[in-house]
C-alpha cells in the first residue's frame, strides 16, 4: 500500500511501523500527494487507515492497479479532498461505474477506469446523488459493447468523456443527455459501425470529437449539425472504405481542423465544408482520390492542406483560387503529370509546395506563379530533365530546393556567368536569383559535372550531389560555406584547395565511395589532410580503385610513399614519388636524353638493367641525379 524507497508496508503492517514511518517521512503533510495501491485485494476498511497512520488528511490523488473486484463507498470513505481516482486494469468482474461509491467524494475532478467488463445500460436516477464535482470521465481499453440512455447525468458537470478502446457496437441516441457542458468526446478505436443521427444534440458545447479507428460504412449529413463550437474533428484510419455524405462538416463556424487520411475515401461531394469557412488545417491524405469536385475548398481560411498519398491524376484549375492563407500545400505521392497553369496565383502566403512522387516532367512556370514567398519546393521522384531558371525566377524566397531521384543532366560547356549574376540552381547555370537559398538536393540524377556558379552562393549550407556520375572535383566546382555531398559518383581524382582565406568558412566534402585512382596527383591531398582540425573532406570509407596494386585500400590509411605516376621518357620507364619528391628512371643502359623533372620531384635515381662492362660514364647526366 505504502512505499518508501526500498520498503513496502501492507495495511496490516502500518500499525507496527508507525514509529519507522514517522522517523522516515519526517512532518506529517497535510494530505498525501499520491496514494497507490498495486496487485493486491482491497481491505475492507477505508484506504484512508493509510493516511490516518501517517498523520495525513487525505490524498489528492489515489491509484489503483490491478486491484480485483469492485469499488465500495466503505473503500473511499474520509477521502473528502480526493481530486482524482484511477482504476487501472479493473478485471472483468467489474461490471458497473462505481457511481454510489464516487457519489462519497465531494471534490471528485476525474475518474479512470481502464479494462473493466462494463454494461452501460440506461441510467437509474432515482435517489441517485449527483457527482458535482466530476469534470472527466475515462473509461478506457474495456470491454463496453454499448452505451444506453443518459448513462452519464449523474455527472451533469462532466467536460470530458473518453470511452477509447473498447468493444462499443451500439450508442443510443440519447447517451449523451444530461451531461450538456461536455467539450471533449474520444470514442476511437471502438470498432463502431455507426452513430445515431442527434447523438450529439445534447452536447452544444462540444469542441474536441474523436472518432479515428472505428469502422463507420456512412455516417448522418446531421450528425455535427448546430455543434457551433465544434472545433475539431478526428475521423481517419477507418477500419472499413467509408463514404462521406454532402453537408457532414458544413454549418460548423468554429470548426479549425478536420482529419479524414485513410479512410479509403474515393469521392467527396462538393459541399462537404459549406459554410465552415474557418477550417485551417485539412488531412485528406493516404486516401483513394481521383479528383476533387469544384468548389470543395471555397472559402476555407486554410493553412495546411495535406493531399498526399491519393491517386489524383489532375487538379481543377480553381481548387485553390480562394485559399489565400494557405501556408503547407502536400500533393506528394500521387499521378499528376502537370499542374494546371495558375493553380497558385492566389497562394501568395504559401510556404511549403511537396509534388514529390508524381510524374511530373517538367518544372513549368505558370504552375508556380503567384508563389513568390515559396520557401521549400519538394520535386524529388519525378521525371524531370532539368530546373527552368524562369519558374524559379518567380520564387526569389526559396531556401530548401529537393529534386533527388530524376533525370536531371548536366553534360558538356556551360554558359558563361555575367557579372554579379549568382545563379545556382538552373541546372545549365542560368540567371534564377535564389539569393536565400540554403540547400539545393539533387541526388540520384544524372549530373556529370557541377555548375561552376554553385560555390559563389554565400547562404548555402547543404549540397546534395550524391549517387550521380560526377567524375572530378576540382577547384571551379566548390561551394564556400557548404557541405557539399559527392559520395556514390565517378570521382577518380580530387584536387580540391584546401587553404582558404582566412575569416572565410571552409566547405566540407563528404567522399566516400568513389572509384579513387590513387596515384602522384593524390598525394597534395593526402599530405595535408591530417593537419586539419576540422576535416575539410570526409574519406573514411574512400578507398583506391587503381591501380591495382592499391585496389581496396582506404585513401586514410594508404603509404603515400605507394603513390606515384608515370613520367614520359626516352627508352625508359620512370615514374614520380612526391612522396619523396624523387624521380626514379628504370633503363636497359645510361640515357641519351634525360628528362626534365616534373613539379614537386627534386632528385633523381637510376636503374640499370642491362650496364655496360666497366665503367658506367655518368658524365652527362644532369645534376639532379643523386643516386644509380
Amino acid at each position: 500500500v505504502v512505499s518508501l524507497q526500498d520498503k513496502i508496508y501492507r495495511c496490516e503492517e502500518l500499525e507496527q511501523a508507525r514509529q519507522e514511518l514517522s522517523s522516515r517521512l519526517g512532518p506529517a503533510p497535510p494530505q498525501l500527494a499520491l496514494l497507490k495501491v498495486d496487485g493486491c485485494e482491497l481491505p475492507p476498511e477505508s484506504l484512508a487507515c493509510v493516511t490516518r497512520v501517517v498523520g495525513a488528511e487525505g490524498a489528492e490523488a489515489v491509484l489503483l492497479q490491478d486491484v480485483p473486484g469492485p469499488l465500495t463507498r466503505e473503500h473511499l470513505a474520509g477521502f473528502t479532498t480526493l481530486r482524482r481516482l484511477n482504476v487501472l486494469n479493473a478485471g472483468t468482474n467489474v461490471t458497473e461505474i462505481p457511481f454510489d461509491a464516487l457519489s462519497i467524494l465531494p471534490r471528485l475532478q476525474r475518474f479512470t477506469m481502464t479494462g473493466a467488463e462494463l454494461r452501460l445500460g440506461e441510467a437509474s436516477e432515482e435517489g441517485a446523488s449527483p457527482l458535482a464535482s466530476l469534470e472527466t470521465l475515462e473509461l478506457g481499453g474495456g470491454h463496453v459493447d454499448r452505451v444506453g440512455a443518459r448513462t452519464f447525468s449523474r455527472a451533469p458537470r462532466l467536460t470530458t468523456l473518453m470511452m477509447w478502446g473498447n468493444k462499443i457496437r451500439d450508442i443510443d441516441q440519447h447517451a449523451f443527455e444530461g451531461v450538456p457542458l461536455v467539450v471533449n468526446v474520444s470514442l476511437n478505436s471502438n470498432g463502431l459501425p455507426s452513430l445515431p443521427d442527434g447523438l450529439f444534440s445534447s452536447t452544444p458545447r462540444l469542441q474536441h470529437l474523436d472518432l479515428y479507428d472505428n469502422a463507420f460504412s456512412s455516417l448522418p449529413a446531421g450528425l455535427l449539425q448546430h455543434l457551433a463550437d465544434l472545433q475539431e474533428v478526428l475521423l481517419f484510419g477507418n477500419q472499413v472504405p467509408l463514404v462521406v455524405g454532402g453537408g457532414l462538416f458544413s454549418n460548423l463556424p468554429s470548426l479549425t481542423s478536420v482529419r479524414l487520411d485513410n479512410n479509403d475515401l474515393s469521392s467527396l461531394p462538393a459541399d462537404l465544408f459549406t459554410n465552415s469557412t474557418n477550417i485551417h488545417s485539412l488531412d485528406l491524405s493516404h486516401n483513394k482520390l481521383v479528383t476533387l469536385p469544384p468548389g470543395l475548398l471555397a472559402h476555407l481560411a486554410l493553412t495546411d492542406l495535406d493531399l498526399s498519398h491519393n491517386e489524383l491524376t489532375s487538379l481543377e484549375q480553381d481548387l485553390l483560387s480562394e485559399t489565400g492563407a494557405l501556408e503547407r500545400l502536400d500533393l506528394s505521392y500521387n499521378k499528376l503529370e502537370v499542374l494546371p497553369g495558375g493553380v497558385l496565383r492566389s497562394a501568395r502566403a504559401l510556404q511549403y509546395l511537396s509534388v514529390a512522387h508524381n510524374r511530373i516532367t517538367y518544372l513549368n512556370e505558370s504552375w508556380v506563379r503567384g508563389a513568390g514567398n515559396l520557401r521549400e519546393l519538394r520535386l524529388d521522384h519525378n521525371q524531370l530533365t532539368t530546373l527552368s531558371a524562369a519558374a524559379l525566377g518567380l520564387l526569389p524566397n526559396l531556401e530548401i530546393l529537393s529534386a533527388s531521384h530524376n533525370v536531371i543532366s548536366v553534360t558538356g560547356a556551360v554558359g558563361e556567368v555575367g557579372a554579379g549574376e549568382y545563379s545556382n540552381v538552373e541546372l545549365l547555370c542560368g540567371t534564377a536569383p535564389l539569393l536565400h537559398l540554403r540547400r539545393l538536393l539533387l541526388a540520384y540524377n544524372r549530373l556529370e559535372r557541377l555548375c561552376d556558379d554553385w560555390r559563389y552562393r554565400p547562404s548555402l549550407q547543404e549540397l546534395d550531389f550524391s549517387h550521380n556520375t560526377i567524375s572530378e572535383l576540382n577547384d571551379a566546382d566548390f561551394v564556400n560555406s557548404a557541405r557539399v555531398d559527392l559520395r556514390y559518383n565517378n570521382i577518380s581524382r580530387v584536387s580540391p584547395p584546401l587553404a582558404t582565406p582566412p575569416g572565410e568558412p571552409a566547405p566540407v566534402f563528404m567522399l566516400d565511395h568513389n572509384p579513387y585512382r590513387c596515384d602522384c596527383e593524390l598525394f597534395p591531398v593526402l599530405r595535408v589532410l591530417p593537419g586539419f582540425t576540422t576535416k575539410p573532406l570526409t574519406l573514411g570509407e574512400a578507398a583506391c580503385s587503381s591501380p591495382p596494386s592499391l585496389a581496396g585500400v582506404k585513401l586514410l590509411e594508404l603509404d603515400v610513399e605507394r603513390l606515384h605516376c608515370d613520367v614520359p621518357c626516352a627508352g625508359c620507364r620512370c615514374h614520380g614519388v612526391p612522396a619523396t619528391s624523387r624521380l626514379h628512371l628504370q633503363c636497359d643502359t645510361v640515357p641519351e636524353v634525360w628528362p626534365e623533372l616534373p613539379g614537386g620531384l627534386r632528385t633523381a635515381e637510376l636503374e640499370l638493367l642491362r650496364p655496360p662492362p666497366g665503367a658506367v660514364d655518368l658524365t652527362r647526366a644532369p645534376p639532379y641525379l643523386r643516386h644509380a
